[in-house]
């Protein structure tokens, strides 16, 4: 059966919509009655928390109506597990639920074993019409479900949400690493050093020696600038200057607290990227063995 467009989202758009014989006045509240159901499948939708889930089942009944049948589950690994099994009494193919946080991925992952699930933007939705205050959230996902006005957002494969989860973190270490580094230099202000005036990086190889000589109580600034190293060291006049202040053992404290730190988040980001290679290399091997291979020129294929 053609899907006439116009047709389908009469109410959607004001002053857009077609009459047909029959049918109800333009602008209809409710254009998703109209629409053919899909036969006697059940189409559930999920409402999803933190700690609790609500399943909404609108199992045939009699004179072609649906007859809506609503439990609540947990949402830890053994309660999902009877969602999926309740669901697989019916023959669920399809099911659907609201992106909400990150509490949609462990009921969206576990029953993607057995059957297929679609991840909705709320947005969309409330852009469909007639919904009333009364109709649960799990309950409105099925009718919108079971009468094809909803439309899947990517979900991606594990491959990749390993990857993601990975590059994530690894965005996020480096976020605190230049915390950090702001914290120490405006420590550093405190006690009238200028060595971010002078200095391209607090993180530098010359920074962090002169860093760890002052951490160690050496207070001359022309014994701290000999410290530089490479480029820097045509610096000197200027790093004995902007060395001299009044750096004492609280500040000593702080900058050891923080310079502990950056190893820290050096050995942490190494190990990241380690680990996303690896990622990116099984990746590629599993992508190049099945993807076919083109016949040589001297090849039979």
């Amino acid at each position: 059966m053609p899907l006439d467009c116009c047709y389908e989202h009469v109410g959607l758009c004001p002053g857009r919509g077609c009459l047909r014989s029959g049918s109800t006045r333009r602008g209809s509240p409710r254009p998703w009655r109209r629409r053919r159901s899909d036969g006697g499948c059940v189409r559930p939708g999920l409402d999803v928390g933190k700690e609790s889930l609500t399943v909404c089942r609108r199992n045939p009944g009699p004179r072609s109506r649906r007859l809506a049948e609503t439990r609540t589950f947990k949402t830890t690994t053994g309660a999902l597990r009877l969602m999926c099994d309740w669901l697989v009494e019916e023959s669920v193919s399809l099911a659907a639920m609201e992106s909400t946080s990150a509490y949609w991925k462990p009921p969206a992952y576990c029953p993607g074993e057995v059957m297929e699930v679609w991840l909705l933007i709320a947005a969309h939705m409330k852009a469909v019409p007639g919904r009333k205050s009364d109709v649960r959230d799990a309950e409105w996902t099925a009718q919108l479900l079971e009468h094809g006005l909803l439309t899947p957002s990517f979900v991606p494969p594990p491959p990749i949400r390993r990857l993601r989860l990975l590059t994530r973190y690894r965005v996020q270490l480096m976020g605190d690493r230049t915390r950090d580094v702001t914290r120490l230099e405006l420590m550093l202000e405190d006690a009238s050093i200028k060595l971010s005036s002078v200095a391209s990086s607090l993180t530098t190889v010359s920074a962090r020696a002169m860093l760890a000589a002052m951490i160690d109580g050496q207070s001359d600034p022309l014994q701290l600038a000999e410290l530089a190293r490479g480029r820097m060291r045509v610096k000197i006049p200027e790093l004995g200057q902007a060395l001299e202040g009044h750096f004492d053992v609280h500040h000593a404290l702080l900058a050891r607290a923080l310079e502990g730190h950056f190893d820290v988040h050096h050995a942490l980001l190494a190990r990241a990227l380690l680990r996303r290679l690896d990622l990116v290399e099984q990746a590629l091997a599993e992508l190049d063995a099945t993807t076919p291979r083109r016949a040589g020129r001297g090849s039979i294929s």
